[in-house]
């Protein structure tokens, strides 16, 4: 029971104890009359002693309810407490797998990029050739020769391939001439020939031989110039590093297929 607070049980105990009192005062000599009134002071005692036991009931239940409200709060002080701290232990977590998250994947990147100029290296003495006309059953002889005139009579240039060969399988009632990839037993004859390409003639292209991964790198960077110089922006291609530089901010091959792919997912949700 909060101190400073009258209850009605109190209040009740005290106006007994009152009357009890006033009672004792207007008391007369007559042993019959004593008599009386101390039985009925008697029976009030034993009224105010119950309602004293009863309050002293009251007051302690009210005190345990006290220690327990007070008991409850600072146990729900000390949880506020502990989730905090656990929130922000797992916040600090989140965090340092974010972060060595984002390590692993610009070292990903790097490997990547280490990868694909690897294989462009590896695939440097080869050239790819389309347009040079194509035979039933020529062999590889056949088509190294028919490349080596071009590069001797239109290129003007005295050097020659070492092999070449056709690419893919040759469907039956196909038409479509198949490209060529030609070696050359040096990186010096292949810049050579890739120099003087503009000589070729009509409807015959010469290229490098890129990788397939490599090939789609090519076309991110470059599909993201075409749609920049559309857009009457500039763009930059960074061959070396497979970057490019889009009004002044560079960008990464990774990131512009990552910004294709957002794209394609959002034109996939609206429709």
């Amino acid at each position: 029971m909060q101190n400073g607070t009258e209850t009605p049980v109190r209040k009740l105990v005290d106006d007994i104890e009152r009357k009890q009192a006033q009672k004792r005062t207007r008391v007369g000599s007559s042993p019959e009359i004593a008599t009386a009134k101390m039985d009925s002071s008697s029976t009030t005692v034993s009224v105010s002693d119950m309602f004293k036991a009863l309050l002293e009931r009251f007051d302690k239940s009210d005190k345990q309810a006290n220690d327990r409200h007070k008991e409850l709060t600072e146990n729900l002080d000390n949880m506020k407490k502990d989730m905090k701290e656990h929130r922000d232990e797992f916040n600090g977590q989140i965090e340092s797998l974010q972060n060595e998250n984002k390590r692993l994947k610009d070292e990903l990147s790097l490997v990547k990029d280490k990868m694909l100029r690897l294989q462009e290296q590896s695939n440097n003495i080869y050239l790819i050739i389309n347009g040079i006309p194509e035979t039933i059953g020529e062999t590889e002889e056949a088509v190294a020769a028919k490349l080596n005139e071009i590069i001797r009579e239109d290129l003007e240039l005295y050097i020659s391939c070492t092999s070449a060969r056709r690419l893919g399988k040759r469907a039956e009632g196909n038409p479509k001439i198949r490209p060529v990839r030609a070696y050359f037993t040096s990186q010096s004859d292949r810049f050579s020939v890739l120099k003087t390409k503009k000589k070729t003639p009509e409807r015959i292209f010469i290229g490098p031989d890129y990788p397939l991964e490599l090939r789609k790198v090519r076309k991110i960077l470059t599909d993201k110039k075409k749609a920049v110089m559309k857009a009457k922006g500039f763009a930059t291609i960074l061959w070396s590093t497979f970057e490019i530089i889009v009004d002044g901010l560079k960008y990464h091959w990774t990131e512009v297929a990552k910004e294709n792919e957002d794209n394609q997912m959002d034109i996939s949700t609206s429709q």
